[in-house]
C-alpha cells in the first residue's frame, strides 16, 4: 500500500510541476473551454501553437507559399 502512495504521490507532484511549467498554455485552454465547452484536437493544436502567418483563407496565397498574400502581388 505504501508503495502506491508513493506512485501516487510522485505523479501528482509531476502533474502540478507541469501545470505550473505549461501555466500559460493551460489556461489559454481552460478560457477556450470556458467560451466553447469543447475543443477537438486541431483547436488546441491551434491554441498551443498558432500559425506563423496572417490567417487568411489558402485561396490568398500563391504556389509557391512564400508568405506574401496573393492579393499583396503588384
Amino acid at each position: 500500500m505504501a508503495q502506491v502512495e508513493a506512485m501516487l504521490d510522485a505523479c501528482a507532484e509531476r502533474a502540478a510541476s507541469l501545470v505550473k511549467k505549461y501555466r500559460d498554455d493551460v489556461e489559454r485552454v481552460a478560457e477556450a473551454l470556458v467560451e466553447q465547452r469543447y475543443l477537438d484536437g486541431d483547436e488546441v493544436d491551434a491554441i498551443l501553437d498558432p500559425p506563423k502567418r496572417p490567417p487568411f483563407p489558402e485561396s490568398c496565397y500563391s504556389d509557391d507559399d512564400d508568405g506574401i498574400p496573393d492579393y499583396l502581388r503588384a
